[in-house]
């Protein structure tokens, strides 16, 4: 299985993630599913799914939300169901709205964002994000455009920043980069967009460490989980495992423990939260 996303249920305990059938396969092979935290207890939520993708858990209101990169002549979309996985529609639809990758909450301000490619635009930055009302996933805006490919993306709710993996526009060229830009800006469309760290070649899921400011991501092609500082001038860089298999969603477990969660067969990392820029991973 190939798998792209992953949420966390914290009243529960346990990990929910996308599943694909590998490339090739018959369609549709997707599902969500959910495992415990410790281990095992595997449920398949959703089944039947085209080309799931990013996934989250939006507690306040018990639903599953996740996206589907769909297919040849099947639209990519958002859809939401129960935690059970009961009830499951469509929610957000449109023709502009291609490739829809990651979301992640903003659990103050009950907003949703998501990455997307927009094929209808002339020129070759299509990539944008945009948000709705988590509520009822209605009030679809685009927020932030002219990215390249936007992939995972992670909300700071203390800083109210938004930060963004764009995997630039070739893969033959290290031009991918983490970016940011503050909540409200990005709900202002006022473009003011900063780059945490760019020179990266294939960066897809994204993490935030709220505590120490760390930021985390995975890169597909060099097969690293890495990481650095949220302010983007301090002079490290640091690999935190490589030697990995195409690796995709990241996330972190709020305390009381600290764990770096990476969606690749699931494999999980336990990390001593950094306690100072020159503080070392255990």
């Amino acid at each position: 299985f190939e798998s792209r996303g992953l949420a966390y249920d914290a009243e529960h305990q346990r990990l929910i993630w996308t599943d694909n059938l590998p490339l090739g396969s018959p369609l549709p092979g997707g599902v969500v599913r959910s495992g415990s935290l410790a281990g095992g207890d595997v449920l398949d939520l959703v089944t039947r799914l085209t080309n799931p993708a990013g996934v989250g858990y939006d507690a306040r209101n018990q639903h599953l939300i996740w996206t589907d990169l769909g297919a040849v002549e099947v639209p990519s979309a958002i859809f939401a169901a129960n935690l059970d996985g009961s009830d499951p529609r469509e929610r957000i639809r449109d023709q502009y709205l291609s490739e829809i990758t990651d979301i992640a909450f903003d659990a103050s301000r009950r907003q949703l964002y998501f990455t997307y490619v927009n094929p209808l635009i002339d020129s070759i930055y299509t990539g944008a994000i945009a948000c709705a009302d988590l509520k009822d996933l209605s009030n679809v805006e685009t927020v932030v455009s002219g990215l390249a490919r936007p992939r995972g993306l992670v909300v700071d709710p203390q800083t109210e920043q938004l930060y963004w993996a764009d995997a630039g526009l070739s893969e033959q060229v290290s031009d991918g980069a983490i970016m940011a830009q503050s909540v409200d800006d990005a709900c202002q469309s006022s473009g003011l967009q900063r780059t945490v760290i760019g020179g990266l070649d294939e960066p897809y899921g994204i993490a935030l460490d709220p505590l120490a400011q760390d930021i985390y991501w995975t890169d597909e092609a060099t097969g690293k989980i890495q990481r650095t500082n949220v302010s983007g001038v301090l002079p490290f860089f640091e690999d935190v495992r490589t030697g990995l298999s195409k690796p995709r969603a990241i996330m972190i477990v709020p305390e009381p423990s600290s764990y770096v969660l990476l969606v690749s067969s699931i494999v999980v990392l336990s990390a001593a939260r950094r306690r100072s820029t020159a503080a070392a991973f255990d």
